[in-house]
């Protein structure tokens, strides 16, 4: 029980069999504030089953007289130092300001003691309600992710080099290794991005269509495509940090553009970070307009709890 909340509230593990019961949450608070996403069970469950999400198994959720009324989303990245713990925390409309956030916030920031792990937040532009929480608990914005679509995607065909073949992988598990190496290379040091173990990437490829770029059978650079409702959704494009700048990426998203077209219809979507500024000039040469904005917040755990334990006296 976490008297901090002001009610009694109890904060657990969320598990498999709470999916309905969460859907059910998140269609209420959608239907209270439209900018809280409606998930189904089957949306709950895919995303716990993520390789970054790590099957949910740190996933909370807080209780009040028998009803969810919160839900916090953490999840650990600790391939690299420092540590990154990722989360997302949403309280019911009816149910906020009482504590709520807070008291999932305290679980989160204490998961990984006594390590010192930094915790990082994506906060969408419209919630400035959850921009105003995260800044009074020490958290300060570090990019801004944007998320782009792409309405005609069908018209560019691909360019041909004689130098690099771009194919479809039929079997990405099976250069798993390779990729997921390629892959921390060329988003080392992006505060968005994780690096994956080869397990880890396998499981991230098994879903997507994998589009690689190779010199005589080496890898330069790979994307990954997924459908996403009436759209596809690119989920990355890697290159070689020294292979970048040659094309490779234009080279990806050509293809990638064109296959979407082919199996999903014209309408492509992506993220990407206002601080890579050459794959945004990409994407809007290619036709690609920003539709939302989002502030990537990160902080100290124990800076977090401080600020936190300060709140409370």
């Amino acid at each position: 029980m976490d008297s901090s909340c002001g009610a009694e509230v109890s904060i657990r593990a969320a598990s498999d069999a709470d999916a309905e019961a969460i859907a059910a949450f998140f269609a209420a608070a959608h239907a209270l504030d439209p900018a809280v996403g409606a998930v189904s069970a089957d949306d709950w469950r895919r995303f716990a089953a993520l390789p970054e999400s790590r099957g949910g198994r740190d996933f909370l959720i807080a209780e009040a007289g028998g009803a969810i009324a919160g839900i916090a989303t953490p999840a650990l990245r600790d391939q690299a130092a420092p540590w990154v713990r990722h989360f997302r925390i949403v309280v019911a409309p009816d149910r906020r300001r009482r504590g709520i956030g807070s008291a999932l916030l305290r679980h989160v920031a204490e998961m990984d003691a006594p390590a010192d792990a930094l915790l990082q937040c994506l906060c969408p532009e419209r919630w400035e309600a959850l921009a105003a929480f995260l800044e009074a608990r020490g958290f300060a914005a570090i990019e801004n992710e944007l998320d782009m679509v792409c309405e005609d995607a069908g018209r560019h065909e691909p360019r041909r080099r004689h130098d690099i073949a771009v194919r479809v992988s039929g079997d990405a598990a099976a250069a798993a290794e390779a990729l997921a190496a390629l892959h921390n290379r060329a988003y080392a040091g992006s505060p968005a991005v994780a690096p994956l173990t080869a397990a880890e990437m396998a499981a991230a490829l098994a879903p997507a269509l994998v589009i690689v770029a190779e010199r005589r059978g080496v890898p330069l650079g790979f994307c990954q495509i997924a459908p996403a409702g009436n759209a596809a959704w690119i989920e990355s494009i890697a290159v070689e940090p020294r292979e970048q700048g040659r094309g490779v990426g234009t080279l990806l998203l050509q293809h990638a553009l064109a296959e979407a077209a082919q199996r999903a219809g014209p309408r492509v979507r992506l993220a990407v970070s206002d601080r890579n500024a050459a794959a945004y000039a990409l994407y809007r040469r290619f036709g690609f307009a920003v539709t939302a904005k989002s502030a990537r917040y990160r902080a100290g755990r124990a800076m977090v709890l401080a600020a936190l334990e300060g709140a409370a006296r």
